[in-house]
């Protein structure tokens, strides 16, 4: 048999074609739900900065630490820069960029009430 190279029915190379393929295909859809759950952390990380910004603003309640939200802010803004000067990634640059603007604003206001 050396020499002979096996030919495979044509159903036999269609088997063989499909894991391939349908890795493929769940690596595509496992990267799509990442790419959405992705942008939902953003969204549901910002929607948790609410209570604190109407703590702050509207009630004018000291609810944050200006120590805390110093370090976080600088911290997301670090993230922030690397985003916009490092990644080529739209998403994590609008993720991180809310992230920074809800900090400093929790910040702002911290610090205008702890003024006033």
């Amino acid at each position: 048999m050396q020499g002979k190279t096996r030919v495979l029915p044509l159903s036999a190379h269609f088997l063989v074609d499909q894991k391939p393929l349908a890795l493929k295909i769940m690596k595509e859809i496992l990267l799509q739900a990442l790419i959405v759950a992705y942008a939902g952390v953003g969204i549901v990380g910002f929607i948790g900065y609410w209570p604190t910004i109407k703590d702050l603003y509207y009630f004018r309640k000291p609810s944050a630490n200006i120590s805390s939200y110093t370090l976080w802010t600088i911290a997301s803004g670090i993230a922030f820069l690397y985003s916009l000067f490092i990644l080529p990634d739209l998403l994590f640059r609008i993720v991180s960029g809310l992230n920074f603007g809800a900090c400093a604003l929790v910040l702002f206001l911290s610090i205008r009430i702890k003024k006033s």
